[in-house]
Order: structure tokens, then sequence, then C-alpha cells
């Protein structure tokens, strides 16, 4: 069984992931980029498939290129904000 303090830090855990998530998500669609958000969270917590990032870019109508250029920044903010909720 976890203890009381596993499931309260797992939670607290959650808790900052999903507000990090959401923020970024608000972010994303202030600037006209929420599509982008989208297609691309889904790899903030697992690895992409090289495969996964050319459908992307197709169905985006961007280059493979330019889309890991954003998953990198996409994922660069996902660490800022998530660092900056911990402080």
């Amino acid at each position: 069984t976890l203890s009381a303090d596993l499931i309260f830090d797992r939670a607290y855990a959650v808790t900052l992931v999903s507000r990090v998530y959401q923020r970024l998500g608000a972010e994303y669609a202030a600037v006209g980029k929420a599509g982008l958000f989208t297609a691309l969270s889904p790899n903030l917590t697992a690895n992409a498939e090289r495969g996964d990032y050319a459908r992307i870019a197709r169905e985006l109508g961007a280059t493979e290129g330019s889309l890991r250029t954003a998953a990198s920044r996409l994922r660069e903010a996902f660490r800022e904000a998530l660092l900056h909720e911990v402080r």
C-alpha cells in the first residue's frame, strides 16, 4: 500500500502538471496556435516516434523540421512553467 505522504506527493504532482498544461494551452490559444498545442501536447510526456512528427506536420501543413522545432520549444516552455510553479 502507498503511504499517505506518497499519495499526497503524487496528487500534488498531477495537480502541478495539469495546471501548467492548461496554462500553456491557454497561452497557445491566445496567439492562435491552439491546434499546434493540441497536436504536440501528447508528446510532452512521451517521446514521439519519427513518423508521428511527419504525420502531424502533414496535418498542420508544416514541415517536419519546423514541427520538431515547435515541439522542442513547447517542451522547454513546459519545463520552465513547471519549474515556476514549483518555486
